[in-house]
Parts: structure tokens; C-alpha cells; sequence
């Protein structure tokens, strides 16, 4: 994969055990290990270097499963679109699993970091690229809690973001200021249960 991985085999005893071992070490976080397990996250969410724990779960006949788990740090996340980034040496806490294949497939990715809670799963298409990826919940700072979902647009192109329900507060949101003056083409689409757009100002059931 090209993705440095200092990992040791290992395999337990038993009848019950047969044909089932596991791999487990440290390994190099960083957009080359996101496109070589096929984790599908929008281009540019994550850059610099990290390292995480990746546990591989071998059994004979079937899909390998993985798991990985990370303190974050070395590595930079941002979301221009919605003024959100996290430097590289801010902790937080990473978890990822899913199985290996073609495509890979991610069941659960739980991120806490610099603000940003997450919880999601991640859908590949079988070329490789992202489908979807969809989390909820979701809650940012004290100005947004809610769902969202990364919809794939095909190689190349930056994925569209869609927030697709919650509550999101105009007062407190820094759109448009990662702390970099980054800016995003990503396409963004709003629908809101509430929308709070100024102190006794407020809407529901908003879309944008």
C-alpha cells in the first residue's frame, strides 16, 4: 500500500481459532493511508502526518475486517465550507472500522476533535471513489448540531456537502474562516429544523 505499518501477527490457540489470526501495530496516518484503505474522505479534509494503531482481523474466507485508532495529532483536518480546522497539534480522539475490499467498506468512524463531534459510515463505489459519506450525529462548537453527508461528484472533483437536518446558529458560525483564509468549491447544500439568524430572529424547517 505503501503506507508505513510496524505491526506484529499473531494467532491463538484452539480449534475454535482456526483459520482466524490478526495483525496488529503502528501505522502512518495521512492521505495516503485514507486512499489506500479506500476511507473515502473528501479530498483536502486531512493533510500532514499522524500515526494511529491498526488492528487487522484475518479469517479464512471472508473480508478482512480493520480498525484503527488515532490521538490525531500531526495531522491537520479542515472544512473550509464551513470555517472549520484543527491543527496539527491539536489532540482528539479517531476510531474507524470496516472491512478491506473492493470497494473497502467503513461502518463506523467516530472523530472528536478541536470542537467537531462526529459519528458516521462511509459507502465506495467500486471504482474506488466516494459515494457517500454520511454522519449523524453531528455537532460543531456550541453553533451547529445536526446531520451532514459528503456526497462523491467522481474523481477529481471536491465533494458536495449537504446538511440535511439540526439546528445551526448564524451568530456563532464562522463560515468561511478555517483560521488559513481558505475557501471551498465544494457545493453546499442547507436543510435545517432551525435556523437561528439573529438574536430574536429565528427560522424553521429552513432550506438553502
Amino acid at each position: 500500500s505503501g503506507v508505513p505499518f510496524d505491526a506484529a501477527w499473531s494467532q491463538a490457540f484452539g480449534p475454535e481459532n482456526r483459520g482466524k489470526s490478526r495483525v496488529e501495530g503502528r501505522i502512518e496516518l495521512s492521505p495516503a493511508f485514507i486512499g489506500a484503505f479506500g476511507i473515502g474522505l473528501p479530498k483536502g479534509l486531512v493533510t500532514g502526518k499522524g500515526s494511529g494503531v491498526l488492528a487487522l482481523d484475518l479469517v479464512e474466507g471472508a473480508r478482512t475486517g480493520f480498525r484503527v485508532t488515532s490521538d490525531l495529532k500531526g495531522l491537520r483536518l479542515a472544512i473550509p465550507a464551513v470555517g472549520y480546522a484543527k491543527g496539527p497539534g491539536q489532540g482528539g480522539t479517531l476510531l474507524v472500522e470496516g472491512t478491506l475490499g473492493q470497494p473497502a467498506e467503513v461502518t463506523a468512524l467516530k472523530l472528536d476533535a478541536a470542537g467537531l463531534k462526529a459519528s458516521g459510515t462511509v459507502k465506495m463505489r467500486g471504482d474506488g471513489t466516494l459515494e457517500r459519506a454520511s454522519f449523524a450525529p453531528v455537532s460543531l462548537a456550541d453553533w451547529f448540531q445536526g446531520s451532514v453527508d459528503f456526497n462523491g461528484r467522481g474523481k477529481g472533483k471536491t465533494a458536495g456537502i449537504a446538511v440535511t437536518g439540526g439546528r445551526l446558529d448564524l451568530q456563532k458560525a464562522p463560515f468561511g474562516n478555517a483560521g488559513s483564509g481558505e475557501t471551498s468549491d465544494a457545493p453546499l447544500t442547507v436543510a435545517l429544523d432551525h435556523l437561528q439568524a439573529a438574536r430574536g430572529i429565528a427560522l424553521t424547517r429552513f432550506d438553502g
